[in-house]
Formats: C-alpha cells, structure tokens, sequence
C-alpha cells in the first residue's frame, strides 16, 4: 500500500494542496485568477453540498436509521458511510475555501469568512483522520465483547457488568460525543456562511 492510503497521509496532503491553492489565488489582483462566474458557482455548489449533506446526514438520515436497525447493524452502517462523509465535507469545504476570493465582498468580509470557513474544515479534519477512525475501532471492539457471549439478556447484563466493558463503552461514548460536537461545529460554521453568502 502507498503512502497515501493512510488516513494521516491523505489528509495532510489534503491540507497541503488546499494551502497552495489558496496562496495561489490569493496573489493574483481582484480581476484575475479564476473567472468570476465560474468561482461563484463552484463556491456556492460547495457551499450547498456541506449543507444539504451535513442537515440530510445527521438530522435525517441518522436519526431515522438509528430507530429503525438494530444497534451493531446501525453503528456498522456508520463505520461505512461516515468516512466517504468526512472526506465529502472536506473536498467541498476545501473548494469553498479555494474560490472564496472570487465573491463580491469587502476585504475585511472576505477574511471574516475564511475563518468561518476553516473553523468548519478544521473540525472535520480531525473527525476524518482522528476521532471517527478511533470511535469505530472501539465500537469494534465493543462489538466483539458482546458477540464473544450468548445474546440472551442474562449473558448481555453480566458482559455489561464486566470492567473491561465498561471501559471500552466508556471510551466509545466519549469518542462518539467529540465527533458529533465537531461534526455540529462544522455544520453550524457552514449555516454562519451560508447566512453571509445570502446577503451578498
């Protein structure tokens, strides 16, 4: 395998194709660079692909297929679906940072919303290459605690009593709030955007 097949690696090769990017276009004057109404677009459409699938995943989708499967079956439908998120939330938040400079705005807005953005990249970053890649290890291995008895309530209350378990459910509940607190960071940084980008 490549270097580029670990998580880490991609990601930093992410960042850094994203911080050459933007020092690129942002040393061109005002009316040169990237075509106006083509920046425009590819800004918006990014705009919109973090919003509609940020709200559609974690307001809709995940709440419906949370009471609808059983839990192992959910958290693996998770562990399979987050990772193409994250990396969905990235690209687009990247591209929006990348054609920011060619909206009609003051410097000074200009700058704010860079901020606003990477205050959305950054938190998605790390769920990316970080905590969604720990969180779904130690349901793993929640999962294999629960699988290594039999599935009557007797056998599942007596696994839960064990330390060992509770650690692993304890680590797994701390590692999934941090991601969903920075998956919200995220999602709320894209709305404040989206707000300003409904002014211009």
């Amino acid at each position: 395998m490549g270097i580029l097949s670990k998580p880490l690696s991609r990601g930093a090769a992410l960042v850094g194709v994203v911080a050459v990017g933007v020092a690129i276009t942002g040393s061109f004057p005002e009316k040169q660079g990237i075509p106006t109404q083509m920046s425009q677009f590819a800004h918006l459409l990014s705009t919109a692909f973090v919003v509609g699938i940020g709200d559609w995943t974690t307001f809709v989708f995940g709440i419906v297929a949370f009471k609808t499967l059983p839990r192992q079956t959910f958290g693996q439908l998770q562990a399979k679906l987050f990772p193409r998120y994250f990396q969905v939330l990235t690209v687009s938040l990247a591209l929006a940072l990348f054609t920011l400079r060619g909206q009609k705005q003051s410097s000074s807005k200009g700058n704010a919303q860079m901020w606003v953005l990477t205050t959305a990249l950054v938190p998605n970053l790390l769920n990316q290459i970080i905590i969604e890649p720990a969180t779904t290890a130690t349901m793993n291995k929640r999962h294999k605690l629960e699988k290594s008895v039999d599935s009557d309530k007797a056998s599942q209350d007596t696994l839960k009593a064990q330390p060992a378990y509770k650690s692993v459910s304890k680590k797994f509940g701390m590692l999934h709030g941090l991601s969903s607190l920075a998956n919200l960071i995220t999602i709320g940084a894209a709305h404040v955007h989206l707000w300003y980008l409904a002014g211009v």
